[in-house]
């Protein structure tokens, strides 16, 4: 879960894609995706709840109460700022 504007997004068009072997592997990923859709945005809501509260009380002592998988989670508020401040340098 990286913000990127949508104005950076580029459509890939899977039938269009010549090697067979990677059409497959593309495919199959949106197959399972599509069928998981809502586990994935449930997970993913969880993870940035989790660790914008986590970077909130980081530096009280109750950092320990956090997972620790949320120690390789990227800092998603400050990402999204950044982001925000791309799409301002972008528009000038």
């Amino acid at each position: 879960m990286i913000p990127v504007p949508k104005s950076e997004l580029i459509p890939y068009d899977i039938s269009s894609e010549t090697d067979i072997y990677y059409k497959k592997i593309v495919t199959d990923e949106m197959i399972f995706i599509r069928k998981n859709a809502q586990k994935i945005l449930d997970s993913a809501k969880l993870v940035y709840t989790q660790k914008c509260r986590e970077d909130n009380k980081r530096s009280t002592d109750n950092a320990d109460n956090f997972p620790k998988y949320l120690d390789s989670v990227l800092p998603f508020q400050y990402a999204e700022e950044k982001c925000m401040e791309y799409q301002k340098c972008a528009v000038l």
